[in-house]
């Protein structure tokens, strides 16, 4: 981590990694100043020092030591007073500011050494492994700075007595998630390699834990499917294990994950979390928190499109000034880059996107065409969701009101031209239950419910639905079809849009402002968010019955009838629309698209 001991030469004299990190301290200080607001100034506030803030900027009111609220900014505020390169380099005021939040994190440290999540987890490892990894890598970081800023000292024993403590709190007590696992004993390396004497402390937990093997998968993704939050913790906590533990091995899943996210990323930069078991679900992210792993990993393996990847992340770190993702992600991102000091950058490079892929590790079958890209997943009951331009349909679901029957993907089997969607089969046949002939218990729900599992029943024919999306040139085609069940069932697709744009029929306009359903009665009809269109065509049945299937009451929702037995083809063609010539020119996006690999 070699820098200049002084601020003195104009940015412009910089190389180009001094000038990369001069923007990062310039959003680092926009970001800490923004929420100095809400740090505690008042030497007789029993919180003086906190902060108050939570994950997206707004207060509530709890004062925390966390990696949520103080423990967030604690690296920038660090970085801000001590790099040479900062514009508040040696800064008194924003000296006072770190120490009195120190002060308020070593206080908030319990007897074991452990500090709170106090909206959710208490005496916590795992979140004490969090701020240790914040506490950590800024000490580091700060003991190898050539800083001649005043106060150095007295900031490194301060974090010194934090982390030793915390170390020791976390070890051998515990966690609750999958990626708790990895960010405690990640913690406890770190604590091992600043602090060597530790090391023999923390080395049987550390290896009880590792023994329950890594969960990522052959495609590269992470048990928790977290694309936007935890595959980067994650990927932190295998960085920092491979470094403290001198494993490097543990570095080939981060590469996975990399490769397999690069994969998620989406035309506007954002990155697919349809399928995520976490708090990130169906949310729109971009993956910021990554930008310090692609960083570190493009270095060490002189890889040009990862470079890139990172650089564009870190560029998004300050959107969002009062976010501890953004303010801690920026100090990791600056770190990263100072870890490869003298090191030669590698140019930054970007793939073709134009590809097919079916990951069969994660039940994934992901197109990418320029703006252009869709999704299905094995175990969704979304059939496939598109992205083109700034048009964003969301959810396709098949439903038929038999005994509840919702079309759920359960497997994926390549098709020349395609992919075919295997269902998930009730256990049960469908009917009706029939009397047990023995007394029955006044039950509770739940109880009525298990005993129905042990009742015979008067069967009806089982009902199988086949889906398979064919490529076009311009789009994909969804082929329906059902089998035995009974005849003149009512069955419905349902498309669901984002709102905001025009849907187009041969003699009607409609804006879409407001969410709402339009029944698609057979011909085209074509959907547009400016000149972004999809042309949508289908013989459907001409009816507008309203069958229990929810839809989002936020978004433009488009039914399309059936009846069974069913055998039919909805159309979904995308390319643009000139309002002018009130025409649609179709984008040939799967024209010559390689094929799945």
């Amino acid at each position: 981590m070699n820098t200049p001991t002084h601020p003195t030469e104009p940015h412009e004299t910089l190389n180009p990694r001094q000038q990369m990190i001069a923007a990062i301290l310039r959003r680092m200080e926009t970001a800490v100043d923004a929420v100095a607001y809400c740090q505690s100034l008042d030497a007789t506030h029993p919180d003086y020092g906190a902060y108050v803030v939570d994950n997206r900027g707004e207060e509530h009111g709890l004062a925390s030591a966390d990696h949520t609220a103080t423990g967030s900014y604690l690296p920038s505020l660090v970085i801000l007073v001590f790099h040479p390169l900062s514009p508040r380099f040696g800064d008194p005021g924003l000296l006072g500011r770190l120490h009195a939040a120190l002060d308020f994190v070593l206080a908030c440290q319990s007897e074991e050494g452990l500090i709170d999540l106090p909206k959710v987890n208490f005496r916590s490892p795992p979140d004490t492994g969090f701020a240790v990894q914040f506490f950590g890598e800024a000490y580091r970081w700060l003991v190898a700075c050539e800083s001649d800023a005043e106060g150095k000292s007295d900031v490194c024993g301060k974090l010194a007595l934090f982390l030793q403590a915390a170390g020791d709190g976390i070890n051998g007590r515990g966690f609750i998630t999958p990626n708790h696992r990895w960010v405690s004993i990640s913690a406890l390396a770190l604590v091992g390699e600043l602090f060597p004497e530790k090391r023999p402390f923390y080395a049987d937990y550390i290896e009880k834990t590792l023994a329950e093997t890594i969960d990522v998968n052959g495609d590269g993704e992470f048990s928790e499917r977290s694309s936007a939050v935890y595959s980067a913790v994650n990927n932190r906590c295998l960085r920092l294990l491979a470094r403290g533990l001198g494993r490097p091995e543990f570095l080939d899943a981060v590469r996975a994950n990399l490769r397999f996210s690069l994969l998620l990323t989406q035309p506007d930069g954002s990155i697919v979390t349809s399928v995520s078991t976490r708090q990130d679900k169906d949310a729109r992210h971009f993956a910021t928190m990554l930008a310090e792993s692609y960083l570190d990993l493009a270095m060490r393996d002189k890889n040009g499109e990862w470079m890139a990847e990172g650089l564009r992340l870190a560029g998004l770190q300050g959107r969002n000034m009062t976010s501890h993702d953004n303010i801690g992600g920026l100090a990791f991102s600056l770190i990263a880059l100072e870890d490869h000091a003298g090191e030669p950058m590698p140019s930054e490079q970007q793939s073709p996107i134009r590809w097919e892929k079916h990951l069969q590790h994660s039940g994934l079958w992901r197109i990418r065409s320029g703006r252009f890209a869709s999704l299905s997943a094995v175990g969704q009951n979304n059939i496939v969701s598109v992205d083109w331009g700034k048009l964003r349909l969301l959810q396709t679901r098949f439903f038929v009101p038999y005994f509840g029957r919702e079309f759920v993907i359960s497997g994926m089997v390549p098709q020349k031209d395609g992919m075919q969607l295997i269902e998930s089969h009730p256990e049960r046949a469908p009917g009706w239950f029939l009397p047990l002939g023995r007394p029955v218990p006044y039950p509770s729900h739940a109880e009525y419910y298990e005993i129905i599992k042990t009742r015979e029943m008067w069967e009806l024919p089982r009902l199988d639905i086949s889906i398979v999306l064919r490529k076009t040139s311009g789009g994909l085609d969804l082929h329906l079809q059902t089998k035995d069940g009974l005849p003149d069932m009512p069955c419905v697709l349902m498309a669901e849009f984002d709102t905001g744009g025009f849907w187009h029929t041969t003699d009607s306009i409609l804006s879409v402002k407001n969410a709402s359903t339009v029944f698609h009665c057979g011909g085209e009809a074509i959907y547009r968010v400016g000149g972004d269109a999809v042309r949508l065509r289908a013989n459907t049945e001409k009816t507008t019955w309203g069958l229990h299937l929810a839809a989002n009451a936020e978004r433009f929702c488009v039914l399309f009838n059936f009846t069974t037995p069913l055998k039919a083809v909805v159309s979904l063609e995308f390319g643009t629309y000139n309002i002018a010539d009130r025409k649609f020119v179709s984008s040939k996006v799967m024209e010559d698209l390689p094929g799945t690999v």
